[in-house]
């Protein structure tokens, strides 16, 4: 009867452990698809505000290029060298801030993949320790299912242990002979 309830106990036990390690995966696996869409989500928003930047600094280019043309018109010297600087100053700066919001742009989809593959493998290592939980469940329920149907507890044939611990000797088996 002893066998029966250790039977039972140790069934219990890897059930639990099973239903426990899928419910840590689905949710591991719930938990990816929604960071992947949060990334998905604030990417989408970023590159809607970097769009938004760059026609501001597009729109306000084209102002100060045409308050400068205004300036040498008004003092009569349009076409000259200084209003020619002056607006060439002006795409030079339009393209350092251009270049300036590409970079951020980069850096930040840079950090969400790596902070995406950092949880990745959060969530890989806890799944990873769930199972060795589950496993080490399993081997504990047949450990003491072997042991209350009084079998196991030795080594297997043909081996022998010393004193101090240390197996020793083959009586038979693929070696052959005794040792």
């Amino acid at each position: 009867m002893a066998v029966v309830g250790a039977v039972i106990t140790a069934v219990a036990a890897v059930a639990g452990a099973v239903i426990t390690y899928t419910g840590q995966r689905r949710a591991a696996k719930r938990a990816a698809a929604a960071e992947r869409e949060e990334r998905a989500i604030r990417s989408a928003s970023e590159n809607i505000e970097r769009a938004r930047n760059r026609r501001r600094a597009i729109r306000e280019r084209r102002v100060m290029a045409a308050r400068i043309e205004q300036a040498s018109a008004s003092s009569g010297v349009s076409g000259s060298s200084g209003e020619s600087g002056a607006t060439s100053a002006l795409g030079t700066n339009l393209g350092d801030v251009l270049a300036i919001d590409s970079m951020r742009s980069l850096t930040s989809r840079g950090i969400s993949t790596q902070q995406q593959k950092r949880s990745d493998a959060i969530r890989y290592g806890e799944s990873r320790a769930a199972l060795g939980s589950l496993v080490a469940t399993v081997g504990k329920a047949v450990g003491s299912i072997v042991s209350m149907a009084g079998g196991g507890g030795g080594l297997p044939n043909g081996l022998a242990e010393a004193p101090n611990g240390q197996v020793r000797g083959f009586s038979h088996g693929m070696f052959g002979g005794g040792v």
